[in-house]
C-alpha cells in the first residue's frame, strides 16, 4: 500500500487533523478505492467530501469577500462592491483554474491515492482532478474541525492565498480601496492619504505588516497584510468605509 504522509500535507495546508482518516479519505480517488476493495481493504473515496467541500468553499469565500469589502452600520451593511462584482470574484476564486493552480503550487496533487492505471496516465496532474482534491480537502476539514466555519475560512484564505490573488487580478474597471479613498479626499480638497508602517512581525519568510492610514495628520484605520501593499489596501478600505458611515 502507498505510504501516505499526513504530516507533510498538514504543513502545506496549515492545519493539523484530529482524525487522520478524514485527511486520507480526502486524497483517496474512487479508482484507488475500488482497487483496494478488490484486495479486501474496506476504504472510502473522497467523492462525498468533494460534494460537501464545494458548498463549504462557496460560503467561506463569501465570508472572506464580505470581511474585505463591507462593514456593518446602524442602517445595515455597507459594501464597497456591488452584487455583480461579488459574484464575479467569487466565481473566479472557486473556478477550476484557480483551485487546480493552487493545488499544483502547494504540491498536494502528489499525495493523491490512485490505482496503477491512473498513476501511469498521470491523472493526478489533470486540472479537474486537482479541483476535486481541493474541494475534498475542504470537506474533510469542515468535518474534522467540528463544522467551525471560522477555522475553515482561515485555512481557505491561506490555501487560496487571496491577498496575492487580488494583487494580481484587479479589474481595470474596479477601483481599489486606495483609489476610492484618494478620490474621496480630492472631492473635499483634502491632502492624499499617507500610509505608515507601524509594525512588522513574523519570520523573514512569512512577514506580516501593520499599516496606519493618516489623512492631514489625523490617524484613521490600521490595516494588516502579508506585504505592505495588502496592508495599505486593508487600511484604506477600513478608512473609506468608516468615512462613508459618518
Amino acid at each position: 500500500m502507498k505510504f501516505f504522509d499526513c504530516s507533510a500535507i498538514e504543513r502545506k495546508i496549515g492545519y493539523v487533523f484530529h482524525n487522520k482518516a478524514l485527511l486520507k479519505q480526502a486524497f483517496t480517488r474512487a479508482s484507488y478505492c475500488n482497487e483496494m476493495r478488490q484486495a479486501g481493504k474496506d476504504i472510502q473515496s473522497n467523492e462525498v467530501l468533494e460534494f460537501c467541500g464545494d458548498s463549504v468553499l462557496a460560503g467561506a469565500i463569501i465570508t472572506l469577500l464580505m470581511e474585505r469589502y463591507s462593514k456593518m452600520a446602524d442602517f445595515g451593511i455597507i459594501t464597497e462592491l456591488g452584487e455583480g462584482d461579488f459574484s464575479n470574484i467569487k466565481s473566479r476564486l472557486s473556478d477550476k483554474s484557480m483551485l487546480s493552480a493552487r493545488i499544483k503550487e502547494l504540491g498536494l496533487y502528489e499525495y493523491l491515492l490512485l490505482n496503477k492505471g491512473d498513476e501511469k496516465m498521470n491523472i493526478a496532474a489533470q486540472p479537474s482532478v486537482m479541483e476535486d482534491l481541493f474541494e475534498s480537502i475542504i470537506g474533510a476539514l469542515y468535518f474534522d474541525c467540528g463544522k467551525d466555519m471560522k477555522i475553515v475560512t482561515e485555512v481557505i484564505d491561506r490555501m487560496l492565498d487571496i491577498d496575492r490573488y487580488f494583487e494580481r487580478t484587479a479589474k481595470p474597471n474596479q477601483r481599489s480601496s486606495k483609489n476610492l479613498l484618494q478620490e474621496w479626499c480630492q472631492a473635499r480638497s483634502l491632502e492624499r492619504p499617507i500610509y505608515e508602517v507601524v509594525a512588522e512581525f513574523g519570520p523573514e519568510h512569512e512577514k506580516h505588516y501593520r499599516v496606519l492610514c493618516k489623512i492631514e495628520g489625523k490617524d484613521f484605520a490600521v490595516g494588516e497584510g502579508k506585504n505592505k501593499k495588502s496592508a495599505e489596501s486593508d487600511a484604506a478600505q477600513k478608512t473609506y468605509l468608516s468615512l462613508l458611515n459618518k
